[in-house]
């Protein structure tokens, strides 16, 4: 048995199963009895990279979260910060009212 990141990769199992059986006769006699041992194999094989795969699906999903979240953080102090100027403050800055949107959308989603 192999492990992998604690899945199970490759599994052989072999076990024994023993019984008896009587032989019958044509009137239902008890003629002899066998002793029957037969060996079974299973070989199973589980997909690990399943579990890598979704495990891989959910952190990429965590991590393109995390991403938006600080995009959408910086695009809102962007917008807080310029709307906090006054109007002679935003003129020495070339830019106008209307332009702080379209401002703090480049800073936070186009860097």
């Amino acid at each position: 048995m192999q492990l992998l990141h604690s899945s199970i990769v490759n599994v052989s199992v072999v076990h024994l199963q023993h019984w008896s059986m009587l032989a019958l006769t044509n009137d239902n006699v008890a003629k002899e009895r066998r002793d029957i041992i037969m060996a079974y194999y299973t070989d199973t094989h589980a997909r690990g990279d399943l579990t890598e795969r979704a495990l891989a699906t959910v952190a990429q999903f965590l991590e393109n979260a995390a991403t938006r979240h600080a995009q959408r953080r910086v695009y809102r102090e962007t917008i807080s910060e310029l709307s906090a100027l006054s109007g002679r403050d935003l003129a020495d800055l070339g830019i106008h009212f209307g332009e702080i949107k379209r401002i703090a959308y480049e800073a936070a989603y186009k860097a």
